[in-house]
């Protein structure tokens, strides 16, 4: 139904926490579940003088937990990791396989100078001393006096922590930066990059990571921005467990999802689906129907960082919330049981904003495995590759033509005609 739930919070689906009681400038960046399922929540908290990293714990009906606590702060930890008086921001949360809460983001330091921040906590909320000896690491990438940012977090197969987002040094644009801490003991993994940290120079002239998925064989997956010709593109790079670039993803690496000329998509999470297919999730520009400055926009590639052509036929969707909105997709999930692609952000009208949320409807499957050519509502004829192909019909009355390859052919709810080709192909009416 998408209604708020009545069970969570005040009975209007809805819970705000004024973290200190002093109403200074508190925000929410990310949410998790834990294995019990209660909430966890990263962002910042204020109290006139700074703003510092701050996790929040909720049981399941929105209630603060009060097992989970700072020194005076029931349910929430909040602590100043940085320079006084700079700001510090949990962006990321997780949880490991040991059941410990780790957040990562960014810690204020001298000069206007942030570094990447790793924060790791046990059940209570107390810090993991293991971790770094005080439950708090960073990263000052390299460049001089460079603002690191951490954005975004992931925990790979063999429990190492992971974080990737931008530096940039003095006068210089944003570039890709990962950062891979051991998991004893929070270290510097010496067999990443350089001493732990890899600073990605991306094609485009400045190139921020906003997502990040650990692939197979621990490969690093990062989604965001990369700028081209002035324009902004949704970016994917993919890493090997070493940190150099994986040729065997588009070639190179890296890759884009490819916008006309002067236009743009950018992206601000990246998901990985059961199949492999990558989805990116942002603001693009908008259709003709839409009179908005940009619209939510949801990609999809193939394992290989190629566009997913069953995917609105082009990789991507680009839908707004009414005329003259402008709409921002700023997170995503995937529904375990349907599949479905969950997406949540924003939209505005004017002054007045919005929290918007959008579920994509969940693919057909074709004899178990995901279509790599779907068709529409209209009736058409769908033609196959030489190579082999999975081809789910339209709503409407298709014919789907098998060529080449060793086919697998379904029909849709239409009255559709399956004819296959010279391969091993299978068809299901």
């Amino acid at each position: 139904m998408g209604a708020p739930d009545p069970t969570f919070g005040g009975g209007d689906g809805f819970v705000e926490t004024d973290v200190l009681g002093v109403n200074e400038g508190d925000g929410a960046n990310a949410v998790a579940l834990d294995s019990q399922g209660r909430i966890l929540v990263a962002g910042s908290a204020g109290d006139g003088v700074s703003t510092m990293f701050a996790i929040a714990r909720y049981t399941e009906n929105g209630v603060l937990d009060t097992s989970f606590s700072t020194a005076g702060v029931d349910g929430s930890w909040i602590a100043d990791i940085g320079n006084d008086g700079e700001t510090d921001s949990a962006r990321a949360i997780t949880t490991d396989s040991s059941g410990r809460i780790v957040a990562a983001g960014d810690q204020g330091g001298p000069a206007a100078e942030n570094n990447f921040a790793v924060v790791r906590l046990l059940d209570d909320g107390t810090p993991d001393v293991s971790f770094d000896g005080n439950g708090i690491q960073g990263t000052d990438f390299p460049g001089g006096v460079t603002n690191d940012a951490g954005r975004s977090l992931a925990i790979d197969g063999q429990g190492r922590i992971v974080v990737a987002g931008f530096t940039s040094g003095t006068f210089a644009p944003d570039k890709m930066a990962v950062a891979r801490y051991l998991p004893d003991n929070g270290a510097d993994d010496p067999s990443f990059g350089t001493n732990g940290a890899r600073v990605v120079d991306f094609p485009g002239t400045s190139d921020s990571a906003y997502g990040i998925v650990i692939g197979k064989a621990n490969r690093i997956i990062l989604g965001g921005v990369t700028e081209i010709a002035g324009a902004d593109r949704m970016a994917v790079v993919r890493l090997k467990q070493d940190g150099t670039f994986d040729t065997g993803f588009s070639g190179d690496g890296v890759t884009t999802v490819a916008s006309p000329p002067g236009s743009y998509t950018t992206a601000n999470t990246l998901l990985q689906d059961p199949d492999g297919r990558l989805i990116l999730a942002g603001s693009a520009d908008p259709k003709v129907s839409s009179l908005g400055p940009y619209d939510f926009a949801v990609a999809r590639l193939g394992a290989s960082g190629k566009p997913d052509r069953s995917f609105d036929r082009d990789g991507i969707v680009r839908f707004g919330f009414g005329p003259g909105t402008s709409d921002l997709a700023l997170s995503a999930a995937l529904d375990p049981r349907s599949g479905r692609i969950v997406v949540g952000g924003l939209s505005q009208s004017g002054t007045d904003g919005s929290l918007a949320l959008a579920r994509l409807e969940a693919e057909k499957r074709c004899l178990g495995k995901a279509p790599t050519v779907v068709g529409t509502a209209k009736g058409e004829t769908i033609r196959g590759t030489n190579g082999k192909d999975v081809i789910y019909g339209g709503r409407g009355k298709d014919k789907i033509l098998g060529k080449g390859g060793n086919d697998l052919l379904c029909g849709g709810p239409g009255r559709d005609k399956l004819i296959g080709g010279p391969g091993k192909d299978k068809t299901k009416q």
